[in-house]
């Protein structure tokens, strides 16, 4: 994988795409290989997913925002010579993904969100972890038992956690604490930008209801759910999702390109997410 200034990043670039790539930007622990390689894959995308500073494989000291994290990323696609780009975040990738797109809403031609809502994500149990001692094997439980679907097995989380020690506990809880202190809003996003907020049925972290309210609080964004998906919507749903952030992102791109138009609207996206 290649690397750059620091940050560690996979690419697939589909031959003859001309339009905007899509940055996948993963959350709170973990790294790229967060998103699935059907969703690093998309067919007809140009796709970069980055390991945040400090996550991964990348060398870039850990920031200590979510505005800090979003202002080394926007660094980071400058320094790859990429102006303009789609960005799809899950969790407090999302976050960082929301913040990106206020910083620069003209770099942004198209945002998703994933399993995140109006609020901040609600765990007690990690809660009383923070500033606490701590092994790294209550941080995995509690990831096993509630940011997964009941429909999704055992064996399939485990696999998706994978090796867990007190570096990657140690990571996630630092990164849940800035997690807390940034409050999503789409507000004050250009009403030209278009939004699909998309979430998990068994989220217990991030309800949908707070999901639609984060949908909601937008001029025009969309909001979908999908049915037996917990926090850990990518891992859990590969293979819808990527059929529709493929269609998502197609549509989305389609109007960019279209004559006389220098921004997509949201309003003439009309995808069937149900």
């Amino acid at each position: 994988m290649p690397l750059c200034h620091g940050i560690r990043y996979f690419e697939q670039y589909s031959r003859g795409v001309a339009h905007p790539p899509v940055v996948l930007i993963h959350g709170a622990g973990a790294s790229h290989l967060a998103w699935p390689g059907v969703l690093r894959r998309l067919d007809g995308q140009r796709i970069i997913a980055p390991d945040l500073p400090g996550h991964g494989g990348s060398a870039a000291k850990a920031c200590g925002s979510i505005r800090q994290y979003a202002e080394r990323l926007l660094e980071f696609l400058d320094d790859l010579g990429i102006y303009r780009a789609a960005l799809a975040g899950h969790s407090m990738g999302a976050a960082i993904a929301l913040e990106m797109a206020r910083l620069a809403p003209a770099q942004v031609p198209a945002l998703v969100l994933l399993s995140a809502g109006l609020g901040p994500p609600s765990s007690p149990r990690l809660i009383r972890l923070i500033d606490q001692p701590f092994e790294a094997e209550m941080v995995r439980q509690i990831l096993l038992d509630s940011f997964f679907s009941p429909a999704t097995p055992t064996s399939a989380r485990e696999k998706a956690l994978g090796r867990f020690g007190p570096e990657q506990a140690r990571r996630f809880l630092l990164d849940y604490r800035i997690s807390l202190e940034y409050e999503n809003s789409v507000e004050n996003l250009p009403p030209g930008m278009p939004v699909l907020v998309l979430a998990g049925a068994d989220d217990t972290l991030i309800k949908p209801a707070s999901a639609r309210a984060l949908a909601s609080s937008g001029w025009n964004a969309r909001y979908s759910c999908l049915e037996n998906a917990g926090h850990m919507l990518p891992l859990e749903r590969a293979d819808a999702l990527a059929a529709m952030l493929g269609e998502y992102f197609n549509t989305c791109f389609a109007l960019f390109d279209a004559p006389g138009m220098t921004h997509p609207l949201a309003s003439k996206i009309n995808l069937d997410l149900s």
